[in-house]
């Protein structure tokens, strides 16, 4: 599913739901994803989603990556496991 919808993740704000596809990638990977759409979720909690949010560039999309990739770096410091590989 994830070829089809060329993403990792996805935050449906009309849904209020989550996607996270998370088949042969390690665990480091798969949390900066939830990370990234949960930052979405609250975007949208503060009413900033609108029909172009999600195009790459974009304020809100620059502004989910930057967070997510602070969020997994203050968890991975104290939380190395995340980045072991899932096939050893």
């Amino acid at each position: 599913e994830s070829k089809e919808k060329h993403t990792f993740g996805q935050y449906n704000p009309n849904e209020n739901t989550i996607w996270v596809y998370i088949g042969n990638r390690n665990l480091a990977d798969i949390c900066r994803t939830i990370a990234h759409e949960l930052v979405h979720c609250k975007q949208n909690e503060e009413n900033r989603i609108n029909d172009t949010s999600g195009e790459t560039g974009s304020e809100i999309e620059n502004e989910a990556n930057a967070s997510a990739g602070k969020i997994l770096r203050d968890y991975g410091q104290n939380n190395e496991k995340i980045y072991e590989n899932i096939n050893p």
